[in-house]
């Protein structure tokens, strides 16, 4: 994803791909930059073609069945028309984390120029290609049948991300206290730490009980010389 260093986050998070990559950040865009997160200065990347890319957004339920299957007949044999596509999809996701993991950490003041210019495109492109069509005697909001029909999973991403930014509570915008991942805050209390208590939760109450029973050794140990 990006070449800058980050924390360390749990290894288990590495060897997953993306059908087992799990689906903790409650939105759709949090999702996405999740998927390329780093792990232990290890480069950790679960896009590698741009059909990964459709089998998270069928994960996340972004696109129907009937939209999943023409897109990957599209791309089946073109791999160069795929390869251009998941370069988009891995140039958009960095810009979406360098911004969105500013904001969760409230150092929005940080965020470099160059990538709001970028999202900042991508907004406009994905609020413009926005039409109004009738399904099922109602009015709704979507985008034509026609077109540049590839770039729409991205658009998609793009769109959860301006919801966040522009409806969501930002406070409630987190980054996981035991990895880098990044979370929207649905919990009541709002007291939410950990992207998923069974890996990341789990995983630090354990580092910490192991801790604290080194530190009681020790210093029994010490009471014992002296």
């Amino acid at each position: 994803m990006c070449a800058s260093p980050r924390k360390s986050v749990n290894l288990a998070m590495a060897v997953t791909d993306i059908h087992q990559m799990t689906l903790s950040g409650d939105m759709a865009c949090l999702d996405f930059v999740n998927s390329g997160l780093e792990t232990d200065r290890i480069q950790v990347e679960r896009l590698h073609h741009y059909d990964d890319l459709l089998i998270l957004a069928e994960r996340l339920k972004l696109l129907t069945p009937e939209e999943l299957l023409n897109l990957r007949e599209m791309t089946a044999g073109d791999l160069d028309l795929a390869s251009k596509y998941l370069k988009k999809a891995l140039n958009l996701r960095e810009a979406l984390y360098q911004i969105l993991n500013a904001v969760a950490n409230s150092r929005p003041s940080e965020i470099d120029e160059k990538y709001l210019s970028i999202f900042n495109t991508w907004r406009g492109e994905a609020l413009t290609a926005q039409v109004f069509t009738v399904s099922d005697n109602s009015l709704q909001l979507g985008f034509p049948t026609h077109g540049e029909l590839l770039i729409r999973p991205l658009w998609l991403f793009v769109l959860s991300a301006n919801e966040l930014l522009e409806k969501g509570n930002l406070e409630y915008l987190r980054r996981c206290a035991g990895c880098d991942w990044l979370f929207y805050d649905r919990s009541k209390s709002h007291r939410r730490k950990w992207c998923d208590m069974q890996t990341c939760g789990s995983s630090v109450k354990a580092k910490r009980y192991y801790q604290r029973r080194k530190a009681g050794v020790a210093s029994n140990s010490q009471q014992k010389i002296v």
